[in-house]
Order: structure tokens, then sequence, then C-alpha cells
């Protein structure tokens, strides 16, 4: 393993980037596992016994908010991530820069250049929405394929089924058939063209990864997958001269920064000042709001739940009236 490595190459190696790889999928693993790990624990703090408390209501909504919206709280965490490390000194991703990693731009005349500011929030667009897009997607079809084999089991009982069916309950029977027929819509025929095409989408797109990796094995190519070629940027390794410039660059903010710390005391007081004031306000129209939210919510099931009530008592005494009704008519007669 240590012969493919060349120390006097400016690019990385196949396995150094099969490595970066790894770690932005251990990366993801990780911070998918603190997020469900915090919905547990939204979990764990709900109590019925006080079900009006603030502390309760907070927790309700944070435990519905992440297991429904988790894989979009996790394309933002891995945004904020990416760009950070972007806009610092390394210039690279988070796991590159694990490695002695950086990111420069190549310009239309093949030359190497650092990144720009668009090049990086780009870079983090890249990072961050591909992985959830090829997440969805996947998802999808398993979704699809699932939904349709539970949909092939039940037309399969019902058919087996379908001359007792009509026999004790006509309405069934034709209700089994209109729904075979609603089956044909212009809906189920995409879901049936996506079931199609997307094995043939997905070899494609990891044939073209594969091709990639092989022509940056062999030095035929300077990008190691198609995102870096679309992005028109290269992974490298962080030189001495990248060292010596970051370095002469965070001494320089730092005595710009020393020098106008003393003329900013003042400012920055009140700056913060205003800050919490601002942050106080936030926090208390945010729980407000919640703690309506939560009455809303309350009064809203609590309302179903008389109707549900109504509809029910009203349901019995109609069903008993029948009854009553149709046993008189057969020459019985009934007590009440």
């Amino acid at each position: 393993e240590e012969s493919t490595i060349d120390p006097t190459s400016p690019f990385p190696s196949l396995l150094e980037m099969k490595l970066v790889e790894t770690t932005v999928e251990s990366g993801r693993k990780a911070l998918k596992s603190s997020i469900e790990a915090i919905s547990a624990s939204a979990n764990n703090n709900i109590s019925n016994n006080n079900s009006n408390s603030l502390r309760n209501k907070f927790s309700v909504l944070l435990s519905h908010a992440i297991r429904k919206y988790q894989s979009e709280i996790l394309l933002l965490f891995t945004y904020l991530i990416e760009r950070k490390c972007l806009f610092s000194n390394s210039n690279s991703s988070l796991s590159e820069s694990l490695y002695g990693l950086k990111r420069s731009s190549i310009t239309n005349k093949g030359e190497i250049v650092p990144l720009t500011k668009s090049d990086k929030v780009r870079a983090a667009l890249f990072l961050a929405v591909g992985p959830y897009v090829k997440e969805k997607i996947d998802r999808y079809y398993e979704k699809i394929i699932r939904d349709k084999r539970i949909s092939d089991s039940r037309t399969r009982t019902s058919s087996n089924t379908s001359h007792i069916v009509q026999f004790d309950i006509q309405n069934n029977s034709y209700r089994y058939d209109r729904e075979g027929n609603g089956k044909k819509n212009y809906f189920h025929k995409l879901q049936s063209t996506f079931m199609y095409i997307y094995p043939f989408l997905h070899m494609t797109h990891e044939g073209i990864h594969v091709a990639y990796n092989f022509a940056f094995l062999i030095g035929k190519s300077m990008y190691y997958n198609p995102s870096l070629r679309i992005l028109r940027q290269v992974v490298r390794r962080t030189t001495l001269a990248d060292m010596n410039t970051n370095n002469k660059i965070t001494t320089t903010t730092k005595s710009t920064n020393l020098g106008a710390g003393s003329k900013n005391i003042a400012q920055s007081k009140t700056t913060i000042n205003n800050q919490l004031t601002t942050s106080a306000g936030a926090v208390l129209s945010v729980a407000l709001l919640a703690g309506w939210i939560g009455q809303l919510k309350h009064e809203i099931r609590r309302r179903r739940r008389r109707q549900f009530v109504i509809e029910d008592s009203i349901m019995y005494r109609n069903s008993n009236n029948t009854t009553t009704t149709t046993t008189t008519a057969g020459g019985t007669n009934v007590v009440s």
C-alpha cells in the first residue's frame, strides 16, 4: 500500500482519496447517530403526567421535527460544517483537512489557483446536497419496491377469494375492480418507468465513478470524481509554501486585530448588550409561540374527541331505533 503513495507528486494517491471517502461516510453516520440520540433524549423527556409544561411541549416539538426532517437537518449541519472548513485557512473539506489535503481551482488555461469565495460555496453545496439527493432517490426506489410487493400480495389474496367476496357482499367486489383499474393512472406509470430506469441510472453513476477513479489512478486525469470536474477543482497535498502563506496571513490578522482592538472595545460592549437583548426577546417569543401552538393542538384534539363521542352516540341511537322498528314489524314486542 505504501508503494502507491508518491511523496513527490502534488496530487494524493488513490488510497488517500479512498480514505477520505471512508472518513466522509463515517462522519455522516456519526452525525446521524448524534441527531438520533437527541431525538431519543427528547422522547425520554416527554412526560404524560405534566403534558402542559413548556419542557414537555418543547420535547414533543423537537422529537417530531427530528423524526420528520432528519435528512434535511443532516443536510444543513453538513453544509455548515463543510462551509466552515472551506472558509478556514485549510481551504478544504473536513475529511480532506484530516489527511493534509486542500482544494484548488483550475482556470481555463489549466493553471492551479486558490479557491474564490464562490468556489468554496459551490463546493460546500456539492458536498452536502449530493449525498442528500442520492439518499432520497435510493429510499424512494426502495419504498416503491416495498409497496409493489405488498400490492402484489394483496392482489393475489383478493383474486383467490373473489368468488367468496362476490357471494357475501357484492359492493366489495366492485371496490376491488375499481382499485385494480385505478392503478393504471399516470402516477403509477411514472413509478413503473422510474422502477425500470433506476437500475440503469445507478449502474451508470457507479460506472462513471469507477472510470474517473481508474483515470486518476494511472495519472490520466487530475479529477478524482465527476463532481470535481463539474466544479473545476482539484484536491492536492498541502505544501510547505502553503503552510508559510497561512502563517503569514494568521500573523497579519492577529496584528491588525490587536491594533484595532483598543478602538472597538466600547463598540463591542454595546454590540454584545444589543445581541443579548435581541436573543432574550427571541427566546421569549419562541417559548410563547411554542406554548400557544401546544395549547391549540390540545384544544383541537379535545374537540375532535368530543365530536367522535357525539357521532358514536348518534349512530348508537339510530341503530337501536332501526332494531326496534324491524322487530316491531315482525310481530315481536320490544320493551325498552
